[in-house]
């Protein structure tokens, strides 16, 4: 018997969802999504649940549009690809 669950703990890392592949926006635009990713992470500074936020980054110069999401338990690195 496990008393203090050990396995099911959250790892309290996050799993970043993005909602366009990367391929459709330019690199420095990918990059400046990933830095944007990273803060989000830190909303929960704020009070704020970071897997309750979806981010929308929209490109004026290029019309790129990039969407993400964090969800818990990710590993080091695991993106989600969902077109939509």
């Amino acid at each position: 018997m496990d008393l203090f669950n050990k396995g099911t703990a959250p790892s309290g890392k996050f799993q970043l969802n993005l909602h366009k592949k990367p391929s459709t926006t330019t690199p420095n635009e990918g990059a400046a999504a990933l830095s944007m990713a990273a803060h989000l992470a830190d909303l929960a500074k704020l009070g704020i649940d970071p897997t309750k936020v979806h981010l929308t980054l929209e490109f004026k110069e290029t019309g790129h549009v990039q969407c993400m999401s964090l969800s818990r338990g990710g590993g080091d690195i695991a993106v989600t690809l969902c077109d939509n």
